[in-house]
């Protein structure tokens, strides 16, 4: 039954929607409903310009062109524009913004990125370049994920996300002070600040294999509000929450004032609420896929810039659920997805005055192909290729393969995609389309996807389901024009998940690896009491060409059950035993465990990740019966003549555990003992660390405390033992003195004292000559980890 149609003025100029009569033809729009001149002129200076809410996008917006909207994979590196472009996304993807500042001040580069206009629910993952990163709550970076030595050292983030009111990032404020202060808030912006270190120029390429780090961001953007969650509230964008459905996102974009469309809620979403909220369900609902999981029908994630043309945001929303837009006759937002449904909406023979029919599709624009590509997130959030969908029988018959391409930038499923493409060809190679001319009474087609067309005139139009792609109204003819593709209801939405094919395979990243980290490392002992001992190192040869190694070394104990600090070395000139490289670190301390790592160095000075311990003891089975063998500021060492105290001075290890001891102005000894318990008649090492003070002669004393005890001196300018010496009963066995570095020598005396199960074991200063003198509080001795063991 025709319906009555008033004469309506479709929106002036400035803005304003006129109505004259009782329907307003607000489905009109640019790309599917157009107003003819000859009504234009009819009119007279009522600008009909199309779509109530400026929907010139409407029925089917064209698919855009790669200049039209970012391509997603300019997500993954910021760019530096004195003026950049404002940012928003969607749903679940990678971003990476904007720099707004780009500094650097004693070696640390300063950087701030915002990378999102308006607020974004969370923070997911950070990517340094291509590289996924490991972050830590507190910010600092441990390393990229693949655990390769890569951004391993002095890397931190601090981000925003983009409240009404920020907090300026503290790395960037406390470094640059004068450039960036507590009032760069970023309010409403979400953003960024990395911190780079610098590093040793040998970890440099290891640590920065590209250079300063680009970082780019995954997350979850934009929160919209969701009708159908009773816990949200559209007056509280506090209770909105991101979302990948495309029903709320597309309503999002038309009625966000910033960076959307800026309409109004209640024109255009309120009427048709329910019907919006059916599509919205309908996106949501699983399908299956072919191994046997679900996911939702259709999902979108992607950003835009604002000054991207909205069409072509539009458009992508759209492309992602086979998407339909349009309005009703009271101008509400009218939208179908790819899910068939029934039309509601006959137009009869007594209104349709004119047709033309195409059968089927002109050779030169079959499509029997269809590439696309789709942002993967397996892929980083680039783009790939899907596996293309190919009518085979249409290419066997016909010869030759007729392919179109198409842009998926933001589905992120393989599947889905094959689904729209598949919808897509079917669209493409209909075998019936045209043109179909009706009176004004047709307008109750206007925001129909799908309309059934009763007319016997035509066979191919007797009962006919088709979809409506555009149509013109021509009010001084009183004619609407729809262009119509026919439909075969029972094939529209045929999918079976086998039909998905294989995601195409990602080619393995060449990740930069560096240098070999060196496997099976392993020791002996090498050396004697006489000639000093040595660690004698051996690990697999690499076969990696150009390389040189270096190794560190510490004591597994260095006093009071706490490792010593690791001492690096670089290891020149190593032997290529062939299947091993062989390399020898001295000198070395005897009764004693080492942990020993080795490393490989490769071009321009980058480091491999040091490889397993390997533990060498040169050690007796007799324990070590000194107590506090570090600590000699305990009661249990006796001093006299001095005083003890700890300094930062460095130990031999590395570590600061030495004790010092200060002459007192005293004129008598300036020693320190130790007593302790011992067997009779058995041979004793004792051996002790020391450090001059101002002072280069040393004397090591064992006795009974009385007449019977064997010494010996030590130069420690000269690193040698001298004036060795016995009384009573004291046996003199050998004295050594060792170089260990940064000042530190190792004395040790072997001899014993029969009948004897009390050791006095002393460590005097002299003067030079005197063990008696009167002291100087200006000099001492330090000492370190000293040791009595039976031999």
């Amino acid at each position: 039954m025709p319906v009555a149609v008033g004469v309506a003025l479709i929106e002036l100029a400035g803005g304003a929607v006129l109505t004259a009569g009782p329907l307003a033809l607000a489905e009109i729009g640019a790309a599917s409903f157009v107003v003819s001149a000859a009504t234009a002129s009819a009119v007279g200076s009522a600008a009909l310009i199309a779509g109530s809410i400026g929907l010139n996008y409407a029925l089917r917006p064209k698919q855009p062109t790669l200049n039209d909207l970012p391509n997603q994979a300019s997500g993954t590196v910021p760019i530096r524009q004195a003026v950049p472009p404002r940012l928003r996304a969607y749903g679940r993807t990678r971003v990476a913004g904007c720099y707004v500042l780009f500094e650097a001040v004693d070696g640390t580069s300063v950087d701030v990125i915002a990378f999102h206009s308006g607020k974004m629910q969370t923070f997911l993952q950070l990517y340094l370049h291509d590289d996924l990163a490991s972050v830590q709550p507190d910010g600092t970076i441990t390393g990229a994920v693949a655990s390769d030595g890569r951004y391993a050292s002095g890397i931190a983030i601090s981000y925003r996300l983009g409240l009404d009111i920020e907090t300026a990032h503290l790395g960037a404020t406390s470094r640059l002070p004068n450039i960036w202060t507590e009032a760069h808030r970023g309010d409403g912006i979400a953003s960024l600040c990395l911190i780079c270190q610098a590093v040793k120029s040998e970890d440099f390429s290891n640590n920065y294999p590209h250079g300063k780090p680009e970082p780019s961001i995954v997350g979850d953007f934009t929160p919209i509000f969701d009708p159908r969650d009773g816990s949200q509230s559209r007056g509280n964008v506090n209770t909105w929450q991101s979302s990948t459905n495309p029903i709320l996102q597309i309503i999002d974009f038309l009625t966000r004032a910033d960076g959307g469309m800026g309409y109004d809620w209640d024109d255009i979403v309120t009427p048709n609420l329910t019907d919006l909220m059916n599509e919205a369900n309908l996106c949501d609902a699983l399908v299956q896929r072919d191994d046997g999981s679900y996911e939702k029908r259709y999902t979108s994630a992607g950003f835009y810039s604002f000054d991207n043309e909205p069409a072509a945001v539009l458009a992508m929303m759209l492309a992602t659920c086979d998407g339909w837009l349009s309005q009703d006759g009271n101008g509400a937002l009218k939208i179908r997805i790819g899910v068939y449904r029934s039309p509601t909406v006959t137009l009869e023979k007594d209104i349709i005055v004119g047709f033309s029919i195409d059968h089927g599709t002109q050779d030169e624009n079959v499509v029997n192909e269809i590439t696309w590509t789709f942002t993967s997130p397996d892929n980083g959030y680039r783009e790939m290729p899907g596996v293309p969908w190919r009518d085979e029988l249409d290419i066997s018959q016909r010869g030759v393969t007729r392919s179109h391409a198409e842009a998926l930038s933001w589905v992120q499923s393989h599947s889905q995609g094959r689904r729209l493409m598949k919808r897509k060809m079917a669209k493409a190679n209909a075998p019936r389309r045209g043109t179909l001319v009706t009176t004004l009474a047709g307008i109750e087609a206007l925001g129909e996807r799908w309309v059934r067309i009763t007319d016997d005139r035509l066979s191919d139009l007797t009962n006919a389901i088709v979809e409506i792609d555009t149509g013109e109204i021509d009010l001084e003819s009183a004619r609407i024009t729809f262009n119509w593709t026919i439909v075969d209801p029972t094939t529209i939405d045929g999918w079976d998940p086998s039909e998905e094919d294989y995601e195409p395979t990602l080619a393995t990243r060449n990740v930069p690896s560096g240098p070999p980290k060196p496997q099976n490392l392993d020791g002996t002992i090498g050396g004697d009491e006489t000639n000093g001992y040595f660690l004698s190192m051996v690990f697999d040869d690499p076969n990696y060409p150009g390389l040189n190694y270096r190794a560190r070394w510490r004591l597994v104990d260095a006093g009071s059950g706490s490792p010593g600090s690791w001492q690096v070395v670089e290891i020149n000139n190593p032997t290529d035993a062939g299947a091993t490289i062989e390399f020898s670190i001295v000198p070395v301390r005897q009764w004693a465990d080492y942990e020993v790592q080795v490393a490989s160095i490769g071009f321009l000075g980058s480091a491999s990740a040091w490889s397993d311990s390997a533990i060498i003891s040169i050690a007796s089975n007799s324990p070590q019966l000194l107590l506090f063998p570090t600590d000699l500021t305990n009661s249990v060492w006796t001093k006299s003549g001095l005083t003890a105290n700890y300094t930062s001075a460095l130990d031999p290890s590395g570590g600061t555990k030495a004790t010092q001891l200060v002459e007192t102005t005293a004129t008598a000894n300036h020693l320190v003992r130790q007593v302790v318990t011992v067997t009779a008649g058995v041979d004793y090492e004792f051996k002790i660390d020391v450090k001059g003070k101002s002072r280069s002669i040393i004397l090591l004393r064992v006795g009974d405390g009385g007449a019977n005890l064997f010494q010996s001196r030590y130069n420690l300018s000269t690193t040698a033992a001298f004036s060795s010496a016995v009384s009573g009963t004291g046996v003199f066995v050998s004295a050594q003195a060792t170089a260990l570095g940064i000042g530190w020598t190792e004395i040790s005396i072997v001899g014993r004292i029969p009948a004897i199960t009390s050791l006095y074991c002393e460590v005097y200063i002299m003067d030079g000559t005197n063990i008696v003198y009167t002291g100087d509080i200006a000099k001492g001795m330090f000492l370190y980890n000293g040791s009595l063991k039976q031999v």
